[in-house]
C-alpha cells in the first residue's frame, strides 16, 4: 500500500477498507489523498514561516473536506 494511503488508514482505521477501495477505483479520490500528503509535508517544511504554514493549513483543510465528502458519498 502506498505510504500516503497507509497513513490515512492508520488515522481513520474505521474507514480503512473504504479508503483503500475508493483510492483503487477513483482517480480523483486518490489525487486528493496524495495532495493531503503533500500539504502535510509542506506544512512541516514551512513551520518556521507562520504565513506559509497558515497557507498550507488552509489548503489542507479544504482537501480534508473533499476527502470526507468523497468518502461519505462512496459509502452510500
Amino acid at each position: 500500500m502506498e505510504t500516503f494511503l497507509q497513513k490515512l488508514v492508520e488515522r481513520h482505521p474505521e474507514k480503512g477498507a473504504d479508503i483503500i477501495r475508493l483510492a483503487g477505483n477513483d482517480e480523483c479520490f486518490r489525487a486528493v489523498c496524495e495532495e493531503i500528503e503533500l500539504a502535510e509535508s509542506a506544512t512541516i517544511y514551512w513551520k518556521q514561516m507562520p504565513a506559509r504554514v497558515l497557507e498550507y493549513e488552509e489548503i489542507l483543510n479544504g482537501l480534508e473536506i473533499e476527502f470526507w465528502t468523497q468518502l461519505s458519498q462512496s459509502s452510500r
